[in-house]
């Protein structure tokens, strides 16, 4: 997903949100709160700051209309925004 949002060309259907009942929140962006390991999550994206890998992320989840997609309202505790931990991303040294 998170390639999809960073990437116009790619598209992505949350077929994995079927298992957000089983954890709210990604491993690998939750320990992306501290900035040792959002260094990590800066090399897969390519995007080395926090407030710019947020930016590149809405406007991705608003280009895929992602707040159209009928398959979250039944999860409606669960968005990708909270599942990936973006508000509190690198804000931890």
């Amino acid at each position: 997903m998170l390639a999809a949002t960073l990437n116009e060309k790619l598209r992505w259907y949350p077929q994995t949100m079927l298992y957000a009942g089983y954890g709210r929140m990604f491993p690998l962006f939750r320990r992306a709160t501290q900035h040792k390991h959002f260094k990590k999550l800066a090399i897969v994206t390519g995007v080395q700051t926090a407030d710019v890998l947020r930016a590149k992320v809405k406007a991705g989840l608003e280009r895929l209309k992602i707040d159209q997609w009928i398959d979250f309202s039944w999860h409606s505790s669960v968005s990708f925004w909270n599942a990936a931990n973006m508000d509190k991303l690198d804000t931890l040294k």
